[in-house]
Parts: structure tokens; C-alpha cells; sequence
């Protein structure tokens, strides 16, 4: 039964949250000094640096630098070609495309960016080239662009080359794979990087009979 006073209060329910007030444990605060938690906030700053330090790092290296391989076309050997995974076709420059002598390229309305910016409009594209790496040959088309001769780069090999000599290149060891079938090839950039520059420029092949 609830017993109602005479300013409209509920006893029963006055009596109850007086009871729940006694129930309730009262708050204490504890003193903490500021040295303290400066100190424990020390300790956990200086424990994330120790497992900083001893986390497992990697090691610095120095730039392998760019892989270029030796490869083979027609009767001329590149010693330094570049190999480019940024260039999704292969270049070869219009005074190499001559000296070839290779009269077959298809004009093109292909537009090439440089990275200098500018805009360059290829001579045409030469069709299913074979091009000779180490024991293995791939078929690949190139892009003619009459551009000034690089003696160090005279051919680039793009993307399509490269994938479809499943090219592996591990900058750690500075070492290019090509692989065909079950057989592999393995380049040395370092290797060819230290060849003297007079085999940089392409060399003709001349064929004993």
C-alpha cells in the first residue's frame, strides 16, 4: 500500500531511494603526485623505444641501378638493353630500325609521351621482331621513334617482352631471371653495368659461310 502525504509525496517511494542512498559506496580519491605519473609516463616511452630498437630491421642498400640485359637482333648485338617495366611497349630508335634494314614497319597514329613531356609521333611499328636473350627467342613488336641515339640505351624492352619471358628481377642480388619452358637464364646487373663502354653501342654480326 502506498501512503500518500498531504503535499502529494509518495512515502513508499521516499523511503525506498533513502535506502538505495545507503547503499551506495561512497567515492575515494587518492592522492597522485605529479612526479609519479611523469616517471611512469618515462617508463612507457622509454620501453616503446627499447622494442623499437630491437624490432628486426631491414638492411640499407645501395641502388642496383638499371637492369639491361644483352640481347640479339638480325645480325646486331645490343650489349645494354633496358629493361623497363614502367614502358608498356619496346622502343627501338629510328637510326637502329635503319641499320637493320628491316623494310616492313606499319605507320601508326600512336602519340608518345617523353619524359621531358614533350609529344612524339612514332615512325611506325615493326611487327613480330625475333629478339635473341641468351638461348631463348621471343617474337615482339617495337615502336620506331626517329629520337636522338642513346649509346649506353639503344633498344628498350617493355612489359610485353618481359612477361612473356616471365622475367623475375630481384633488386636485393641486382640479378634479372628469364625463364622459358624448364630453362632459365640469370643477369647480372653489376655485370653488365661494368662492361667497357665500347661494347655499349649495338655491333654487327657478320655471318661466316
Amino acid at each position: 500500500m502506498v501512503v500518500s502525504l498531504r503535499r502529494g509525496r509518495d512515502l513508499d517511494r521516499e523511503q525506498n531511494i533513502s535506502q538505495s542512498n545507503r547503499n551506495v559506496v561512497p567515492l575515494t580519491l587518492v592522492p597522485f603526485e605529479i612526479d609519479e605519473l611523469t616517471e611512469l609516463i618515462d617508463v612507457v616511452i622509454e620501453q616503446a623505444q627499447v622494442d623499437k630498437v630491437t624490432r628486426r630491421m631491414a638492411q640499407k642498400l645501395s641502388d642496383p641501378g638499371s637492369f639491361t640485359i644483352l640481347c640479339t637482333i638480325e645480325n646486331y648485338a645490343f650489349a645494354k638493353a633496358l629493361c623497363d617495366l614502367g614502358a608498356n611497349i619496346n622502343l627501338m630508335l629510328l637510326a637502329i630500325y635503319i641499320n637493320l634494314g628491316i623494310d616492313r614497319a606499319r605507320p601508326t597514329s600512336m602519340l608518345l609521351q617523353l619524359a621531358d613531356r614533350t609529344v612524339k609521333r612514332p615512325i611506325g611499328i615493326l611487327d613480330d621482331v625475333l629478339v635473341q636473350v641468351g638461348k631463348f627467342v621471343f617474337p615482339a613488336n617495337f615502336v620506331i621513334l626517329d629520337f636522338q641515339v642513346d649509346g649506353e640505351i639503344p633498344i628498350i624492352l617493355g612489359r610485353s617482352l618481359l612477361a612473356a619471358g616471365r622475367a623475375l628481377i630481384d633488386c636485393e642480388t641486382g640479378e634479372l631471371k628469364m625463364r622459358l619452358n624448364n630453362k632459365e637464364i640469370i643477369f647480372n646487373v653489376q655485370q653488365f653495368m661494368r662492361r667497357p663502354n665500347k661494347f655499349a653501342n649495338c655491333r654487327q654480326w657478320r655471318q661466316l659461310m
